[in-house]
C-alpha cells in the first residue's frame, strides 16, 4: 500500500485537486467495495489536507481517524493479523480524544474490536465483552497516580531541605532524608505497576487459555531501574522455557502480547505515531502525522525502529535484521555477546542487562541472569566490553554530558534532567561489573564495595531522587508524558492576551521553587566533569575507587553561574562578589569572575562600573597570556565593552570594540568558521549601525548573523539566537518604515521564543519582542493594540523582577505606555507614565545623574506638554533633555539624540510663535544630522528636519524656500523607501501641493 505524499491527490493532468469531502466520499465508496488500500489512501489524504498541529480541527481529524479505524478492522478480519486490530483500537481511541461524541457508541466499537481480535486472530469464541473492565482499569491507574501525588505532597511537608540557607549543614541532612523518602516512593510505584501488569496479563491468559510452556515477563527500562512513573511506557520482553521455542509457542505469546496491547491501548493513552500506521507514520521516510491531542501516558513502547522494546521486537530495517524479544534465557543472553552488541549499537544489550520480574516463573529470570553474567564476565570479553559499552553510552549522551547549566529555556525533564543521573549510574555499574537493575541498589553496592565514598553515595542518591521527583511532578502537573518544565516564573495576565496555537499551549510545569534545580546542578556539574576520568581509569577493571573527588560543587563561582541562568540576579551578584574575594590573587580565576560581574552591572544599567570590570578582565588576561594573544575571554570582554558603549550612545566606539572582538574570534576559530560568538559580534555590529541610522548596513550584518546561526543550529531549529536575529531584522524594517514587514519578523521571533521558553513563561527575551510588536502597532497607528503589547511586557517584567524593582527594562515599558497614551491624545495619562518612569530612573541611576534614558523621558515630557499647549513647560523639559544629552555624549559631539532635542526645541519655539528661533534650532539639528549620517546620506531623521524647515518657511510666507526643503525631503524619502506607496512620501507630496497652491501655480498643483 502506498502512503499519501501530498496534501491532495489530483486526477488526470489539468484536473482540480480533490477536496477533503471528496476524499471522504471516495474512501467510503472504496471501503464499501472492499478496496481497503484505496480507502486508507483517501482517508489519510483527507486527514493530511486538514491536519495542522498548530491549529488542529478536532472534529474533522476525528472523522478521518474513525474511518481509518474502520479500514483497519477490515484489514484485521482479512489478514487475521493482531497488529491490525490494535492499530484500529488506537485510531478509535484517538478519535474519542478529539470529540465529545456518544461515549457508549465509541466504547461499543472498542468492545467489538476486542471480540474480532479474539475471533480472527486468537481463534477464541467468547460472549460479548463489557466496556466496564476497561473503565475499571482506567480507574485503577488513576488511583495509582493519585496515591503517588499524595505521597509526594507528604514528602514536601515532612522533608523540606529548601527552607534552610544553602550553607546550613541541616540542608544536607534533610536532603538525604528526602532522597530516602523519594526512593521508597519509587519502589512502591514500581511494585504497584508490576501488580497492575500482572493482573492484566492474567486477565488475558484467562481468555486465551493456558500458555504452552513456562514463561516470564521481564520489565525493562525504568520499570527495572525502579525509576518508573505511573505515566511511563511499558517496556518488557518474554522469556520462554528452553526446548519449547517453536511456532505454536511464539504464536501464543505474540497473541498474548497483542491482547495485552489492546487492553493497554484502551486505557486511552497511546499516541498514534507509536503505532507506526504506514499511511500516517511510516518511519523514517513518510512520518508526517503529529499527535498532540491524544493523552500520552501508560502505553506500550512504540513501534518506531529506535524504540520497539516489547516482545514484538523490531521489524527488519535497511541496515539491521529483525529482532524478537520472545526468547529462551540462553538466546536472550546472547544479545550481550560482543558481535551482537556492536551490530546493534550497544543499546539493546544495555537495555537487556537490567531486567526485573513482572509475572510468570521467577526461575526463568534467575536462569537468564546466570547466563547473562557468564557472558559479561567471560575472560575474553570482561577486560574491555564494559569499557566499550560505557564509552558508547557517553558518546550517545554527549549532548547531556557537555551541557552543564540551565539556560532559562524550557527544560525537557526527561532528556535534560532525568537521563543524565541514570546514565552516570549505568557507566559506574559497567565499570564495576555490577548487573543489578535498580539504580538505588546499584548505588548501595557501589558504596559497599568501596567504589565510591559514602558521602558521594549520598550525593548520587540525592541527584537520582531529584531527577526522578522532577519527572514525576512534571507528568502529574502536565497530565501525562509531556516533559516541559520551566525554571522561570509563570506570568499571569489579567486575561489571555492573544490566541496562541495549540502547539504553543502545550502543558508546562512551572517549578515552584528553583532551589531544587540549584541543588541538582551543584551535583550534576561535577559528576559530568569526572565521568570521563572514570572511563579512562577503568582499564583494566579497577580495584580502587571510581570517583575520588566530591561530586558536590558549592563554590561561589558555580553558584553564581547557576543563579544567573535562573535569573536570580541579586543572588548571582552576591555569589560572584564572594567568588572574587575567594579568588584572591589567583589571576587565572579572576578574569571570568570580573566578566560575570561586568555583565551583571551592564544588564542593570550601571554602565561605567561594567566598563571598569570588563577592562580589568582584559588586563588580567593580557598579563596571563600576553598583549597580542588572541584569547576567547579577551574577545568576549571586548564585545561587552562594545555593548557598554552602545548603551552610553557612543556607537562609533562600540563598533571599534565589536570589530576588535570579531577579528580576534576569527583568528581563534577560523575566518570561515560558523561560531556562536562570531554570530553575536555580527549581530552587535548590526545593532550599532542601526542606531547610527544605516539600516541597510545593519540589515546586512543581521542577515550574516542569521545565516551563520542557521548553519550552526540547523535551518529549521528553534533557538534563542535565531529568534534574536529575527527580532533584529524586524528592528531594521521598522526603522525603514516597513512596519508590517517588521511585524512579520517580530511575530516569527515571538512564536519561536514562546516555543523555546513556554507560552506563559516570564522571560526577558520575550518582553523585548512584545515591546517591538507594540512599537510596530504604534507606528501603524493602532495605539490600543500597541498598549496591549506594552502592558503584557510590563506584567512579564514585574513577574521576573518583582513589582517594586527599578530596572531599565521596566522604565522602557512605562515610557512606551506613556507614548501610546500621548498618541491617543490623553497627554495627562502619558505624563503620569513618564513621571513614574522618571522617578524609577532616579532610583536606578541617582537623582542628579545624567543618563540617556533620563534624557529621553525628559524629552517625552516636553512632547506631552507641547501637545497640551504649554510651550514654556515643553521648552523647559527639552532644554533639560538637551543639557543632559550633551553631558552624556559630549558637548561638542554630534549625536542623534542631541539632534532630536534640537529639532524638538525648534518645534516648540515655532508653536510658541518665534519661528525664526525655531528655524535656528532646525538648522542646528540638520547640520548635526548631516555630520552624523553624512552630507549626502538619505536618512529619515534628516528628511524630518527638512520637512520642519519647509513648514517654518511656509508659515513665514516664504513658499519658494519651503518648496525647496520639501523637494529635498521628498527626494531623500524616495531614496530610502523606493518608489513605493509610503505614508512619508505621501506626506511630502501633500505639503508640496499645498505650497504650490499658496503660490497660485495651479499647473504645478495638478
Amino acid at each position: 500500500m502506498t502512503s499519501p505524499t501530498t496534501g491532495a491527490i489530483g486526477g488526470a493532468k489539468g484536473h482540480q485537486p480533490i477536496s477533503y469531502k471528496q476524499h471522504l466520499t471516495k474512501g467510503d465508496r472504496a471501503l464499501t467495495d472492499g478496496k481497503l488500500d484505496e480507502a486508507e489512501e483517501n482517508f489519510a489524504s483527507a486527514l493530511k489536507l486538514i491536519h495542522d498541529p498548530n491549529k488542529p480541527d478536532r472534529c474533522k481529524e476525528a472523522e478521518c481517524l474513525r474511518r481509518l479505524g474502520d479500514v483497519y478492522v477490515q484489514l484485521g478480519k482479512t489478514t487475521r493479523e493482531g497488529r491490525k486490530f490494535t492499530q484500529a483500537a488506537a485510531l478509535y481511541n484517538a478519535a474519542m480524544a478529539r470529540t465529545d461524541e456518544d461515549k457508549q457508541k465509541a466504547m461499543k466499537r472498542l468492545v467489538d474490536v476486542e471480540q474480532w481480535f479474539l475471533h480472527y486472530t486468537a481463534n477464541v469464541e467468547i460472549n460479548p465483552c463489557s466496556s466496564d473492565l476497561a473503565i475499571r482499569h482506567q480507574e485503577r491507574l488513576e488511583d495509582m497516580r493519585m496515591r503517588a501525588k499524595s505521597q509526594l505532597d507528604a514528602i514536601d511537608q515532612q522533608h523540606n531541605p529548601y527552607q534552610f540557607d544553602e550553607d546550613d549543614p541541616k540542608m544536607l541532612t534533610v536532603e538525604a532524608e528526602r532522597a530516602e523518602a523519594v526512593k521508597a516512593l519509587f519502589k512502591n510505584i514500581a511494585k504497584d505497576r508490576q501488580m497492575f501488569i500482572q493482573d492484566l496479563v492474567e486477565e488475558c491468559i484467562a481468555t486465551l487459555g493456558p500458555p504452552p510452556c513456562k514463561y516470564a515477563f521481564i520489565g525493562l527500562g525504568s520499570q527495572a531501574t525502579e525509576l518508573v512513573t505511573p505515566y511511563s511506557d511499558l517496556e518488557f520482553a518474554i522469556l520462554i522455557e528452553d526446548g519449547k521455542d517453536n511456532d505454536d509457542t511464539r504464536r501464543y505469546f505474540l497473541n498474548l502480547t497483542h491482547y495485552l496491547h489492546l487492553k493497554v491501548i484502551n486505557l486511552g493513552e497511546t499516541i498514534l505515531p507509536a503505532m507506526a500506521i504506514p499511511s500516517l507514520n511510516d518511519f523514517p521516510e513518510n512520518d508526517w502525522f503529529v499527535d498532540f491531542i491524544t493523552p500520552r501516558g501508560f502505553a506500550f513502547d512504540g513501534f518506531m525502529p529506535w524504540a520497539s522494546k516489547t516482545p514484538f521486537g523490531r521489524d527488519k530495517t535497511r541496515k539491521k535484521p529483525p529482532v524478537s524479544l520472545i526468547q529462551t534465557p540462553v538466546e536472550m543472553a546472547k544479545f550481550q555477546r560482543l558481535d551482537i552488541s556492536v551490530s546493534e549499537g550497544y543499546h539493546l544489550s544495555d537495555i537487556l542487562r537490567r531486567v526485573v520480574f513482572l509475572t510468570g516463573e521467577k526461575a526463568l529470570v534467575h536462569e537468564y541472569m546466570g547466563k547473562l553474567n557468564e557472558i559479561i564476565t567471560d575472560d575474553l570479553l570482561s577486560q574491555f566490553q564494559p569499557r566499550l559499552s560505557a564509552k558508547q553510552i557517553l558518546w550517545e549522551s554527549k549532548e547531556q554530558l557537555f551541557s552543564h547549566e540551565p539556560t532559562g529555556q524550557l527544560i525537557n525533564v526527561k532528556k535534560d534532567i532525568y537521563r543524565f543521573p541514570g546514565m552516570a549510574i549505568e557507566v559506574l555499574a559497567l565499570c564495576s561489573q555490577i548487573t543489578l537493575a535498580s539504580v538505588w541498589n546499584t548505588i548501595d553496592n557501589l558504596k559497599e564495595t568501596e567504589k565510591i565514598q559514602g558521602e558521594n553515595a549520598t550525593h548520587l542518591t540525592v541527584l537520582i531522587s531529584i531527577s526522578a521527583e522532577l519527572r514525576l511532578k512534571t507528568y502529574i502537573s502536565n497530565g501525562g508524558q509531556q516533559d516541559s518544565l520551566s525554571p522561570l516564573m509563570k506570568v499571569n495576565y489579567p486575561s489571555q492576551p492573544q490566541n496562541m496555537s495549540e502547539s504553543t499551549l502545550k502543558s508546562v510545569f512551572y517549578i515552584p521553587d528553583t532551589s531544587v534545580l540549584f541543588r541538582y546542578y551543584c551535583r550534576a556539574i561535577p559528576l559530568k566533569k569526572c565521568l570521563l576520568d572514570v572511563i579512562k581509569n577503568s582499564w583494566p577493571i579497577p580495584q580502587k575507587r571510581l570517583i575520588t573527588t566530591a561530586i558536590f560543587d558549592t563554590s561561589n563561582q558555580c553558584r553564581g553561574r547557576i543563579t544567573r541562568k535562573l535569573f536570580l540576579s541579586d543572588k548571582s551578584l552576591n555569589h560572584f562578589e564572594a567568588a572574587l574575594k575567594d579568588a584572591g590573587c589567583d589571576e587565572r580565576e579572576k578574569p571570568e569572575i570580573l566578566l560575570e560581574l561586568g555583565s551583571h552591572w551592564l544588564s542593570t544599567g550601571n554602565i561605567n562600573k561594567a566598563i571598569s570590570l570588563f577592562e580589568q578582565s582584559i588586563n588580567t588576561r593580557k598579563r596571563l597570556f600576553g598583549d597580542n594573544t588572541a584569547n576567547p575571554g579577551i574577545a568576549n570582554s571586548l564585545n561587552n565593552l562594545g555593548l557598554s558603549w552602545d548603551e552610553l550612545g557612543d556607537q562609533t566606539k562600540a563598533i571599534s570594540y565589536y570589530e576588535q572582538s570579531l577579528t580576534m574570534m576569527k583568528t581563534i576559530y577560523g575566518h570561515k568558521s560558523a561560531y556562536p560568538d562570531i554570530a553575536s559580534s555580527l549581530e552587535n555590529l548590526g545593532n550599532s549601525w542601526n542606531e547610527l541610522g544605516d539600516y541597510k548596513k545593519a540589515m546586512s550584518y543581521y542577515q550574516q548573523s542569521l545565516t551563520m546561526r542557521k548553519a550552526i543550529y540547523g535551518e529549521n531549529t528553534e533557538h534563542p539566537d535565531i529568534s534574536k536575529s529575527l527580532n533584529n531584522l524586524g528592528n531594521s524594517w521598522n526603522k525603514l518604515g516597513y512596519h508590517k514587514r517588521a511585524m512579520s519578523y517580530y511575530e516569527q521571533s515571538l512564536m519561536m521564543k514562546k516555543n523555546i521558553y513556554g507560552n506563559n513563561t516570564a522571560h526577558p527575551d520575550i518582553t523585548t519582542t512584545l515591546i517591538n510588536l507594540g512599537s510596530s502597532w504604534s507606528n501603524l497607528g493602532d495605539h490600543k493594540k500597541a498598549m496591549s503589547y506594552y502592558e503584557q511586557s510590563l506584567t512579564m517584567m514585574k513577574t521576573i523582577y518583582g513589582d517594586n524593582t527599578a530596572l531599565p527594562e521596566i522604565v522602557q515599558s512605562l515610557n512606551n505606555l506613556g507614548t501610546s497614551w500621548s498618541k491617543l491624545g490623553d497627554q495627562r495619562k502619558a505624563i503620569s507614565y513618564y513621571e513614574q518612569s522618571l522617578t524609577m530612573m532616579k532610583n536606578i541611576y541617582g537623582g542628579s545623574k545624567a543618563h540617556p534614558y533620563v534624557a529621553s523621558t525628559l524629552n517625552n515630557l516636553g512632547s506631552s506638554w507641547s501637545e497640551l499647549g504649554d510651550q514654556r513647560k515643553a521648552i523647559s523639559y527639552y532644554e533639560q533633555s538637551l543639557t543632559m544629552r550633551k553631558i552624556v555624549y559630549g558637548h561638542n559631539r554630534a549625536h542623534p539624540d542631541i539632534a532630536m532635542s534640537l529639532n524638538n526645541l525648534g518645534l516648540s519655539w515655532s508653536h510658541f510663535g518665534d519661528r525664526r528661533k525655531g528655524i535656528g534650532y532646525f538648522e542646528q539639528s540638520l547640520k548635526m544630522s548631516k555630520t552624523i549620517y553624512g552630507d549626502n546620506t538619505s536618512h529619515p531623521d534628516i528628511a524630518m528636519v527638512l520637512d520642519n524647515l519647509g513648514s517654518s518657511w511656509s508659515n513665514l510666507g516664504y513658499h519658494e524656500k519651503a518648496i525647496a526643503y520639501y523637494e529635498k525631503s521628498l527626494k531623500m524619502k524616495k531614496t530610502i523607501y523606493g518608489d513605493t506607496a509610503h505614508p512619508d512620501i505621501a506626506q511630502s507630496l501633500n505639503r508640496l501641493k499645498s505650497s504650490w497652491s499658496k503660490l497660485g501655480n495651479r499647473k504645478k498643483k495638478n
